[in-house]
Order: C-alpha cells, then structure tokens, then sequence
C-alpha cells in the first residue's frame, strides 16, 4: 500500500498510472510515471523509383507482428516462391508503382495500407480495427535486391505487450489481451 509502483493502484501525484508491474511493458511507464495507451505501430513506405528504375526482384519485408511477409516487386511474372508479387509490370511512374504495393499489402497481413502519390502509409490492423497489436506491431521493414526506397518505421506502437504472468490493470497490458485477477494470461 501507499506510493508502491507495480502494485496495480495508481497513488495519487507520486504515479501517475500503475499496471501491475515495473516493466516498460503495458499502459504504464515502468516508474509509473507516464500512461502510455495501447496504439498501432505506424510506418510508410516511400517509392523513390519509377518502374524503370526500380529493381525487378527487389524485395520488402513486413512483419506486424504475428505475421512476417516478403513483398517481390516483379516485371515479368516471374517471383521468388513464398513471396508475393508486387505486379509493376504495367507501371511507369513512382505513383503507379506505389499504388502496385498498396494494392499487394492490402489483406496479405494485418497491415492496413493508405496510398498518396509515392507514399504508402502503413497501420497495424491485427485482428482488425481497435485489436492491433500495439508494442508488438513494431517491426522493421527491410528491403533487399536492391531495392532503395526511404522506408519508416513500423514503429510508435504501445500497450498490449506484457507476457502471461506480468502484472496488469487492462487488457491492453498483456499480449494476449486477456489480464485476470491481476495477471496477464
């Protein structure tokens, strides 16, 4: 009792939030001084390369999470089994070829994509809407074959990270979304 961070009861001006535990996973800080509420792992992928000048064969890889993908941008129906194909084969600008990778993100993770011109902006959607999977959705893009785009993130995601047996206030503490009596399941 009292000003004790980590025993899941928020003490006034001392915390300012307590989830259960002194770890920097979940809603709270790990000194219980700064809520930090569940949010999606952000990024964006901008296409710096006409068709022309993109690498057939180049390739990106997505994870959010749960699920890790490898995107091959290709111009003759030809792609690396396992991958999928990012069709630029009809394309000439940036903008198209952005357009080509939104349209392969879409629905082949839980990845929500959003295209403007050359930039495709990037939310973690697992389990769809509001169910995203926060801290854990932050994962690096990588890219390869030589394939130079300016990529960011996937990165900014909070909450709903704390392994099974962490202490936790809310389902958004725990990687499982399920805290019962106190404890992440």
């Amino acid at each position: 009792t009292g000003n004790v961070c980590g025993d899941g009861v928020p003490d006034g001006t001392v915390e300012t939030c307590d989830d259960g535990n002194l770890l920097s996973c979940g809603t709270c800080s790990a000194d219980c001084g700064a809520s930090q509420s569940a949010r999606a792992a952000t990024g964006s992928i901008l296409v710096t390369t006409t068709a022309a000048g993109t690498p057939d064969g180049g390739t990106f890889t997505l994870g959010d999470g749960t699920t890790t993908v490898t995107f091959e941008l290709d111009k003759n129906a030809s792609v690396t089994s396992g991958n999928v194909r990012v069709n630029i084969g009809s394309a000439t600008t940036a903008a198209e070829v952005a357009l080509a990778v939104n349209n392969a993100i879409d629905g082949a993770l839980g990845i929500t994509p959003s295209r403007t011109a050359e930039t495709v902006s990037l939310t973690n959607s697992v389990g769809g809407g509001a169910n995203h999977n926060g801290a854990l959705g932050n994962v690096t893009i990588v890219q390869g074959g030589g394939l130079t785009w300016t990529l960011g993130g996937m990165s900014a995601g909070r909450g709903r990270d704390c392994p099974a047996t962490t202490g936790c206030a809310s389902n958004n503490d725990c990687a499982s979304r399920v805290c019962t009596s106190g404890s992440c399941m």
